[in-house]
């Protein structure tokens, strides 16, 4: 309720409905002056803000220590004192994607080893020794000297480590392309045994890169006309299928565009899948609400209470990966790795929290809820899975 002044007059401005008193019976609006000043339209502002607040705590409180209790409420019909699910599930999705988004960034969730990465970094610390060694003579201060020297020993030490791992990575590469070269001369044997017209041969110039001869022609399989014109080229029967074409074609797309950077390549990639998550958990919902009312069809419950119980557990479990990823921040800046032992409580606290509130909601006994426990992550876990691979494939698809 506002602090507005109430009008005299008992009709409603909205729908013209006579009143009996502050709000309108039949619409629900409030019976107050329509003229508002600054101060009051700030104060409604922030009266708005903690009200929603207000809510959104005691709701959150049942939520987390209650599990089930909010989603059998609901269904019994006593909401008015509870933030409604849809506005919680917005409320808390959005917050937790606002703080995974700004912890996280594709360069720190992956780590891409290999020759390639060695040779950058190798580059990047030449670069600081040489920087030291240019500024150390002009450097007056002799605690500023000394550490100056330590820091370029350390340096020194791991330039020649890494001089090391850089000719190991080219000996192993070089042993790669051996053992490819005799895949590709043990496949152009098959191929030439089996048709006259399709030859797979080396290159002249690119000995360790295979090439595809079609009617003469040498066509690079790293660009995506060769592979289009083959498949035209091919007896029907012999074509690749729909899936595989699409994949193939985006495969060598990526390449082609990546190829001087994969680790560009493979960053924009987790970016694309990251910021696709929110669209696979919403997806993931109605189908987790399905799996339940297939586990409690013989029960007398509708479809969208499922999906309330559903919306309920997504919200608690958005609250509890918060301090996991939290946890995990602080390991990684401290080293202290006991931190993981309360990110595994957190793990198993969220599965019982599961148990708890299926036991709650659905009212069953012990056995059945357990088995019922079992078979739901089973096969949730599953549906997510092919839910995250289909989504991963429409991130490689997004590539533009």
């Amino acid at each position: 309720m506002s602090h507005s002044k109430e009008r005299a007059e008992k009709i409603c401005l909205n729908c013209g409905a006579v009143l009996t008193g502050r709000y309108c019976h039949v619409c629900g609006q409030e019976n107050i002056e329509p003229r508002e000043s600054f101060w009051g339209l700030v104060a409604h502002f922030f009266n708005d803000i903690t009200h929603f607040d207000g809510k959104f705590f005691s709701t959150g409180k049942y939520l987390l220590t209650r599990p089930g209790f909010l989603s059998a409420e609901y269904i019994k019909g006593r909401r008015a004192s509870y933030l409604h699910p849809i506005r919680m599930y917005v409320f808390t999705s959005a917050f937790f994607f606002i703080i995974v988004f700004s912890l996280f960034n594709p360069e720190g969730l992956i780590h891409l080893g290999g020759r390639e990465i060695h040779e950058k970094e190798l580059a990047e610390l030449k670069e600081a020794a040489d920087g030291l060694k240019e500024q150390m003579p002009g450097t007056k201060d002799s605690v500023m000297m000394a550490a100056m020297g330590r820091a370029l020993v350390n340096i020194n030490r791991h330039v020649a480590a890494l001089e090391v791992q850089v000719a190991k990575d080219k000996q192993d590469d070089s042993a790669r392309k051996a053992i490819t070269r005799q895949v590709v001369d043990t496949v152009a044997n098959n191929i030439n045994r089996d048709s006259g017209a399709i030859h797979l041969s080396a290159s002249a110039d690119k000995p360790n890169q295979p090439t595809l001869r079609v009617r003469g022609k040498k066509v690079d399989f790293e660009i995506l006309a060769a592979y289009d014109s083959v498949q035209k080229e091919l007896p029907e029967a012999r074509r690749d299928d729909w899936f595989t074409r699409i994949v193939t074609q985006r495969t060598l797309f990526l390449r082609k565009k990546f190829k001087a950077n994969k680790e560009e390549g493979i960053n924009l990639l987790i970016e694309k899948f990251m910021h696709n998550l929110p669209k696979a958990l919403f997806v993931s919902l109605p189908l987790f609400a399905l799996i339940l009312a297939m586990l409690y069809s013989r029960r007398q419950f509708l479809y969208t209470e499922h999906a309330i119980f559903s919306i309920h557990l997504y919200c608690a479990n958005f609250i509890f990966l918060l301090p996991v990823f939290a946890l995990n921040k602080l390991s990684d800046a401290t080293g202290w790795t006991w931190l993981q032992i309360i990110n595994t409580l957190i793990f198993i606290g969220s599965y019982l929290y599961l148990y708890k509130a299926m036991r709650r909601f659905y009212a069953q006994s012990r056995g059945k809820t357990i088995a019922k426990f079992i078979l739901l992550n089973i096969v949730s876990f599953i549906v997510v899975m092919l839910l995250m691979l289909g989504f991963f494939f429409l991130s490689i698809w997004q590539f533009s």
